[in-house]
Order: structure tokens, then C-alpha cells, then sequence
């Protein structure tokens, strides 16, 4: 312990002797374990942090495999797959089923509140029990609810009294049975869930129907089993399923996964990118601080020489030069955790729409433990190399040259050399990824979505069952709240649709054109997403009309059924012909005659290419006028018709919350919210990481001009010009800078695959990016090694040998 203690007072007495060296590695060491444990705390919450059930590492998702178009993806499942998983399954403990949904929560003050429907074991096979009174049990009917701490605390106020009391969920009393811990959300997603109710299954048409999937599945496996054994279990049963009912497809299937990678698939690569990314930052900082520490070596040869000769062994030098470079390893690392503290609150700020668990990510003791483990590590690492140069030769040998000056040997500058080839290739790699992804933004950007986001007001109304007749909801409901903004002044148009542009899809499925034949393997059937709107909503977002006409006051309830599709589904379904005039078979047993052919909108996501879609007007389908979202065409701020749109959805119904009151180009720039920030931190990171590279650069080239100062001025004295000086020094800085270039670009290729999945429209071989880079990286070398060309192009002959 003494000697520990004489090591730290030796080591801080040697960090205050060299004040400027010491700052600058706590700024490299700071800003690069200040990132470093930003990002981890995302990365923790979001990917490792176990979810908030019991033993969760047990519970999986099941998905449906269905082929559609062409493309094998996962879905969710009919109610007759899910129970028959659950009856013949040998390796699930139990299994439940649920579905995503949204109320409105009565009281004086309208709320829309998030709800999972889910069947009476939810809670049993996710281990979870409430904080107050009690969770489902089968005989409880669909009236009752289980309620979040969150709405709990917002809403009532953290009333202990409130188990056993009635809330109004569209309109329909629910008995509250119980309240849910703090941390409590399921499923895991961006959107918290505020209350969960009974899920009802009954023997109805759809229930019986085995395409008709909208059933979310999560099981708990059996103690003992392993995922592997699991999906050749329900590999079995769907077979099974598959024999009885061939109507299915043979590309019927089903998907085992752990319950968090389906919570996190959409946010995982954009993550292990950013964690990577953060990772070559530290490397370039730690790269930097290594050779700020070989350069002082340098200068601390007759100091090692004479504690040498004194009789201090190899070992006890090493270890006092560890010492310092992990006492300044731990005093970045503090200031990188206050540098982390703002870090994490702006990328929780700016990501809060898009990362599921954005609520748990903090800096807290397991994270201050990774920067303490981050900072012993980077320690060791970055002082090892000096340490050992600096103790390697003999003492006698040191102190015969320690009185002479002499030029730096070059193994020292080959050193110092390759660690800055090292961070100038680490810091193109970085380059060369956020070059990719703004390249691909920008391909996002200039797609063409379809429609006109500019001046069009957004917001959406949930209509219950119960609240009015099926027959009524377009004539008491809609068309007067149409009529009202209307007739609002600024407003070009005003419409309603089920589902708005770059939103999850909100009904699909398969149809039958009139006229051809209907094929026995639901998998290859026609299949589209349908949209219900009212009339004026291709104005609304001024969606062009290719051929017929769009929809209008013809297209009532009474009239003869009509609809229109997008240019996707003409060309797919009606290649070579047009598609006016043909009839299909969507929602009714009546067909619908296709009146015109509309612009083809990016219904799912700017980086989707449009789907086959189908549109019925509103008042022809009132069955499905529920969840709808209007929208209002403004010829000014259309966030000034906030008040009047909320005012008239008041007087056509008082009780019902308008919400997510927006404009259509935040929706927009919601829809690209993850790109956005993964391109902001990844930019950051690589503008961070290059600004270290070029710094260290510097301080190599400087250092390696102040060690030739010699041979400088014997050129010099031989005639050699200042221009001639200053271009050797900025070669050698080219050339360090052309070797870190080129392997930065092969990194490049061989890290392309954590890319792959976020770009769009651009290769991860994308030749304009990478001439950029080269650009980029060789300004950056100019840059860096200007100032000590220019000071070694000056330098006087005869002052330098006289000193010499």
C-alpha cells in the first residue's frame, strides 16, 4: 500500500510538471469515454437490461411465416393457430395471446389511452404481478381493467382506492382490478401501454378464420428447454396444421424468437452500428493520448536513466508509468461521465419516439462501473507502449546520452507513426459511414413520397361502437365534422382517411378480381392494403389522379360501390391494360367497380417502396369508420386550425379527445426519426474522431520537426529552400495520411455489413462517398501539418548549428 501510495503522489506530481500535455489527454480521454458511456447506457437499456418479468430470458414470441408477393415474412396469427400452438405444443410452459388497441378514458377531461387486449394467462406467463389489488383470472369478463402505474399516478392521482372503482373506456364501464409496478410495460415499445383488458375469443366467422391474423402470441418456455427445442416443437405442430387444413400454403410456417428481439429487431442494427462507431472513437482518443505519452517519454529519458542507475528495477519503472497513464485514464473517465450525463439526455431527447425503453436509459452505477472498467482498461493500454520504451535501454547507455542532443531514432518515429496511420484509418472509417448514411438520407429525402406534406394539418379521433349506429357514424359523425373544417377560413380542403402516409399499415389482406379465378393457395392470391377514405382526401394531400376520377358526393351509402387504387396495384394486377372499369371483391360480398387509378403513395415508411393498395370512400364502408385520422389542407400555418378542428369534433361529439394533433411534415420527419439520429450521432462521432486524428497528426508532425531540427538546418546550409523544407514535411504527412486512407477503406468494405440494413438507394461500395472521404482526409492533412511545415521552412541555418 505504501509503495502504491508513493506511485500516486510520483505520478500526480508528474501530471502537474507537464500541465498542457496532461489537459489535452483528459479532453482525447474525456470526449472518447464521455461518448463511449453515452452510448452504452442506451445500448444497456434498450438491448441488455432484462426485461421487467419474470426470468424473461424464457419468454418468445410466435409469429405466423407467411409468403405474400413473393416475400416470406412473419405476421401475426389467426385465432385457430394460436390455439392449437397452445393445445398441441410439448415444450411451452403456457401461452397467451394479445392485441394492440387504444380507448378513450372518460372523465372531464376526454384521454386517449394506449390498451393491450389480452387473454386472461397474460400475466401469468409473463410472471407479473400488479402492485395493488389483482390481475385477470379467466372468469373475468371483458368489463374489467388492469391499470399501468404511469395512468395510474397521471390520471388518478396514485390513489390507493382506486382497485374496485369504474373507469369509462369507450364509453363502457370497467371495473378496475389492479394497478401494475413501476417499470411495468408490456409489450415493449416507444409507446407505453396505459391498461390492459380481457381478450375474448368466441366462436365467431372471424375467429374460425385461419387467414384472418391479427392475434400477437408470447409464450413462456418450460424450464429446461432450449429456444432450438421450441421451434422444432411448433415446427412440428404447424406441420401439423398444415396437413389438416391445406388451404394454409405450403409457405405456411411459424417463428420462434426471444421476446426482446422482436421488441428491439427495428432499433438493434442502428445501435451496434452506433456502439461500434463509438468504439473507434475511443480508439483514436486512446491513440492520441499514447502518443502525447510517447513524445514526454521522450523527454523523461535521463529522468528513467538516473532512477535507473539508483537502482530502481524495469518493473518498478513500468508500473510507475502505468500508474500515471491510469490516474489520467480515471480523471477523463469523470469528465467523460459528465460529458455522458448531457450526452444521454439529448440522444434519449431526440429518440425518445423510436427506442423502446427510452425511459430506463440513465447513468447509473452499473454504467459508472463500465466507465471506471473503460478507464482501467484504456489505461493500461494506452500507457503500456511508453512505459516500455521509456524503461527498455540500459541506464549507463542512457546517461552517456542523455547530456547529447540528438534526432529522434526511428523506430521511436515509426512508432509514434503507425499510431497515427492507425487513428487516420479509424477515422475514415467513420467517414466512410456517415458518408453512406447521409448519402442514403438524402436518396430518402429526395424520394418521391406521393404526396404534399406542406400545410396540411393532422389529427386523429377514435369512434366507438357503441357511441352511434353503424349506419350513422359517416352521416352523424364524419361528414359534419368535414363540413366544419371546411368551412373554416384558409382551408383548401379537408378529408378523413383509416390510415395516413407513413404509418403501420392498418388493414390488409386478399381480394378477388372479378373475372378471374380464384386460387386455392391463399398464398398466392391477390393481396393489398385497403384504405377507407372520404371524399377530398387525394386533394387533401394532393395525390395525383392518373386516369378516371377520384371520389365524391356520387360515392354515398346508397350508390353503387365503388373504389380506387394506387398505380402500384394497376401495375401489378392490370399489366398492359388500364384497371378502370374492372370490379373486385374487397370488404363486401357486393364488388366494388374501380373508378380511377391514384399516385402511389408510401404508405409504410419514405424508404418502402409503395405497396398494391385498395381505397373504399367512407360512406360505402361505415363498418369500418372506428380509428380515423383527418386531415386538413391549409393555405397558411395549419397549426393555427388546432383550436377550430378541436372545436369541431367537440360539437359533433363532446366526449370523444382529438390527439396526435401534428402537422403532416412532422409526421414525416417522425417516420425518418431513427435515421435522423443514428446519422447525427454516427456525423458526430466522425467529425469527433477526425478532429483527434488531425490533432494527433499535429502533434507527430511538429514533434518529428522539432526532432529533426539538425538535419533541418544542415539541408539548409546546403542550399536546400524553405519551400523545399515545408514540402518534405507536408510529403511525410501525405503519406501518412494515404496509408491511413487506404486501410481505412478496406475497413470500410469489410465493416459494409453493419450498414447494409440502413442504407437506401446507395451501395456500401459507393464510389462518390469514398472520393469524398479521400477529400476530406487529405484537406485534413494539409491542415494538420501547415503549421509545422511552415515553422520547419523557417528555420535559421546558423542558430540551429551553433546550439548543435
Amino acid at each position: 500500500m505504501h509503495a502504491l501510495l508513493v506511485d500516486l503522489r510520483l505520478a500526480l506530481r508528474s501530471l502537474r510538471a507537464h500541465r498542457a500535455t496532461t489537459a489535452i489527454a483528459l479532453a482525447c480521454l474525456a470526449l472518447g469515454t464521455g461518448a463511449s458511456t453515452a452510448i452504452f447506457s442506451v445500448v444497456r437499456a434498450v438491448l441488455l437490461e432484462r426485461l421487467p418479468y419474470a426470468a424473461p430470458e424464457r419468454l418468445v414470441r410466435i409469429h405466423e411465416l407467411r409468403t405474400r408477393q413473393g416475400v416470406r415474412d412473419r405476421y401475426a396469427a389467426s385465432v385457430p393457430n394460436f390455439q392449437d400452438w397452445r393445445a398441441t405444443n410439448r415444450t411451452l410452459a403456457d401461452v397467451a395471446a394479445y392485441a394492440l388497441a387504444s380507448r378513450n378514458l372518460g372523465g372531464t377531461e376526454p384521454l386517449r389511452v394506449q390498451v393491450v387486449r389480452g387473454t386472461s394467462n397474460l400475466f401469468t406467463v409473463l410472471g407479473a404481478r400488479p402492485q395493488l389489488g389483482r390481475a385477470f383470472r379467466p372468469s373475468d369478463d371483458e368489463g374489467t381493467a388492469v391499470l399501468s402505474d404511469r395512468l395510474w399516478r397521471a390520471r388518478f392521482g396514485a390513489d390507493r382506492g382506486v382497485v374496485g372503482t369504474t373507469v369509462l373506456l369507450d364509453g363502457v364501464p370497467h371495473t378496475v382490478l389492479g394497478v401494475m409496478p413501476p417499470g411495468f410495460d408490456f409489450p415493449v415499445a416507444a409507446e407505453h401501454t396505459d391498461a390492459w383488458i380481457p381478450l375474448a375469443l368466441p366462436p365467431t366467422r372471424e375467429n374460425a378464420d385461419r387467414t384472418s391474423y391479427w392475434l400477437s402470441v408470447v409464450a413462456r418456455l418450460r424450464d429446461g428447454v432450449t429456444l432450438d427445442a421450441a421451434r422444432a416443437d411448433l415446427d412440428a405442430a404447424t406441420a401439423r396444421i398444415r396437413q389438416d387444413h391445406p388451404e394454409l400454403g405450403a409457405s405456411f410456417g411459424a417463428l420462434v424468437e426471444p421476446l426482446r428481439d422482436g421488441a428491439v429487431r427495428t432499433v438493434r442494427p442502428a445501435l451496434l452500428l452506433l456502439s461500434a462507431a463509438v468504439s473507434l472513437v475511443l480508439f483514436v482518443a486512446c491513440g492520441n493520448v499514447a502518443n502525447l505519452l510517447l513524445a514526454r517519454a521522450e523527454g523523461r529519458r535521463r529522468e528513467v536513466a538516473i532512477r535507473s542507475a539508483l537502482g530502481a528495477g524495469r518493473g518498478r519503472l513500468v508500473r510507475q508509468f502505468l500508474t500515471e497513464s491510469v490516474v489520467l485514464a480515471l480523471t477523463g473517465a469523470a469528465l467523460g461521465v459528465l460529458l455522458a450525463l448531457a450526452g444521454v439526455q439529448g440522444v434519449v431527447t431526440l429518440g425518445a419516439a423510436s427506442l423502446p425503453r427510452a425511459d430506463a436509459v440513465r447513468v447509473d452505477v452499473p454504467v459508472l462501473a463500465f466507465a471506471a472498467g473503460l478507464a482501467l482498461l484504456t489505461g493500461l493500454v494506452f500507457g503500456a507502449v511508453p512505459a516500455l520504451r521509456a524503461t527498455r535501454r540500459a541506464a549507463g547507455r542512457e546517461l552517456a546520452e542523455a547530456s547529447v542532443r540528438t534526432s529522434a531514432g526511428r523506430a521511436q518515429r515509426g512508432t509514434l507513426s503507425t499510431l497515427v496511420v492507425a487513428e487516420i484509418a479509424l477515422s475514415c472509417v467513420l467517414l466512410a459511414g456517415a458518408g453512406l448514411l447521409l448519402r442514403s438520407f438524402a436518396r430518402v429525402l429526395a424520394a418521391d413520397a406521393g404526396f404534399d406534406a406542406r400545410g396540411v394539418l393532422t389529427f386523429r379521433v377514435n369512434l366507438p361502437e357503441e357511441r352511434f349506429a353503424v349506419d350513422e357514424r359517416y352521416s352523424r359523425f364524419v361528414a359534419p365534422v368535414l363540413a366544419r373544417l371546411r368551412a373554416l377560413p384558409g382551408v383548401r380542403a379537408a378529408a378523413m382517411t383509416s390510415a395516413l402516409p407513413l404509418q403501420p399499415s392498418s388493414g390488409n389482406g386478399s381480394f378477388r378480381i372479378v373475372g378471374q379465378p380464384w386460387d386455392a393457395d391463399p398464398q398466392r392470391r391477390p393481396f393489398a392494403e385497403f384504405r377507407v377514405v372520404s371524399d377530398g382526401y387525394f386533394r387533401s394531400l394532393r395525390v395525383s389522379v392518373i386516369e378516371g376520377r377520384e371520389l365524391d358526393a356520387r360515392d354515398a351509402a346508397g350508390a353503387p360501390k365503388v373504389a380506387l387504387v394506387n398505380a402500384a396495384f394497376a401495375r401489378r394486377y392490370f399489366p398492359g391494360e388500364s384497371a378502370v372499369g374492372h370490379a373486385l371483391y374487397a370488404w363486401e360480398s357486393a364488388p366494388s367497380t374501380i373508378v380511377g387509378v391514384v399516385h402511389s403513395v408510401r404508405q409504410l415508411g419514405m424508404d418502402q417502396d409503395a405497396r398494391a393498395e385498395v381505397y373504399a370512400p367512407a360512406a360505402q364502408v361505415p363498418q369500418r369508420l372506428r380509428a380515423m385520422t383527418f386531415v386538413v389542407s391549409t393555405t397558411g400555418d395549419p397549426l393555427a386550425l388546432a383550436a377550430p378542428a378541436r372545436a369541431a369534433v367537440r360539437d359533433a361529439a363532446s366526449d370523444l379527445p382529438v390527439y396526435a394533433l401534428t402537422t403532416m411534415e412532422r409526421v414525416v420527419a417522425a417516420s425518418l426519426l431513427t435515421r435522423r439520429l443514428t446519422l447525427v450521432l454516427l456525423g458526430g462521432f466522425a467529425a469527433l474522431a477526425l478532429t483527434l486524428a488531425a490533432a494527433g497528426l499535429y502533434g507527430v508532425v511538429s514533434y518529428g520537426v522539432a526532432q529533426r531540427r539538425r538535419e533541418i538546418g544542415v539541408r539548409v546550409a546546403l542550399g536546400a529552400r524553405g519551400v523545399d523544407i515545408g514540402r518534405m514535411v507536408v510529403g511525410d504527412a501525405l503519406a501518412l495520411g494515404a496509408w491511413g486512407l487506404a486501410l481505412g477503406i478496406a475497413g470500410s468494405a469489410a465493416g459494409a455489413r453493419l450498414l447494409a440494413g440502413l442504407l437506401y438507394g446507395v451501395d456500401a461500395a459507393d464510389p462518390p462517398t469514398f472520393l469524398a472521404v479521400a477529400a476530406v482526409l487529405a484537406v485534413t492533412v494539409l491542415a494538420a501539418s501547415a503549421v509545422p511545415a511552415l515553422r520547419a521552412a523557417r528555420v535559421d541555418p546558423t542558430v540551429t548549428l551553433r546550439a548543435e
